[in-house]
């Protein structure tokens, strides 16, 4: 029960870690060399806090998971950052990359087994 709970905790991570980049972006196209300031923009905050926030459960995973399992998990990332920016920054997913995700969905199958 311990480690299905510790894959689900996982996959958790790096949806909150999807999330962060996609903050971290919408902040990074503020960032200017002329106004220091702007590296206090919101999304930035966000988008850094949200990565720290992935880091604790990732760690219980890995308590409890064996690397071998866990990191390999971490490429969900790839699959959330897709579907994200496609949403929420309107960015062209092409058919490869949905391929290349297919892939990356299939390794985890094949590792998890």
């Amino acid at each position: 029960m311990i480690v299905e709970i510790s894959i689900i905790v996982v996959v958790l991570s790096t949806v909150i870690g999807a999330t962060g980049a996609i903050f971290l972006k919408k902040g990074a196209v503020k960032l200017s060399r002329d106004n220091l300031m702007t590296i206090l923009d919101w999304h930035l905050i966000l988008g850094g806090t949200l990565y720290i926030l992935a880091l604790p459960p990732y760690l219980f995973a890995l308590q409890n998971l064996s690397l071998s399992v866990a990191y390999p998990l971490t490429s969900t990332t790839y699959i959330w950052s897709a579907l994200f920016s496609q949403k929420h920054l309107k960015e062209d997913v092409h058919k490869m990359k949905w391929v290349g995700i297919g892939f990356i969905i299939l390794g985890i199958a094949l590792i998890a087994k």
